[in-house]
């Protein structure tokens, strides 16, 4: 999903691995999402699929390695207006091809 945050300046922007990171849903949140409804389970069979072409046996993707990895370099304070502290992220972004030139 897409969070929006809006705030004032000066700002510290920081992305931790946890984010990713699924929490485990209370009892509650599990009676609400399935105890009062039918989960169905499909097997190939039943909707026609060749088991061959589906799930893990079909799969493209096989993982490597899985690892947290080191911290690289150190933090950047970025000094100007917002305007030009803006641009300026934008720009370094952008040079890293962390996001695409419009």
């Amino acid at each position: 999903g897409y969070e929006v945050i809006e705030t004032g300046m000066p700002a510290l922007l920081t992305i931790i691995k946890e984010v990713n990171e699924a929490r485990y849903p209370t009892l509650q949140g599990i009676d609400d999402a399935y105890g009062k409804k039918e989960v169905k389970t499909w097997k190939a069979a039943d909707i026609g699929a060749d088991e061959n072409k589906i799930g893990l046996k079909a799969s493209p993707t096989m993982v490597k390695k899985v690892f947290s990895p080191s911290a690289k370099g150190q933090g950047l304070i970025l000094q100007g207006s917002i305007k030009e502290m803006a641009h300026d992220l934008v720009e370094r972004l952008k040079e890293r091809e962390i996001i695409q030139k419009f």
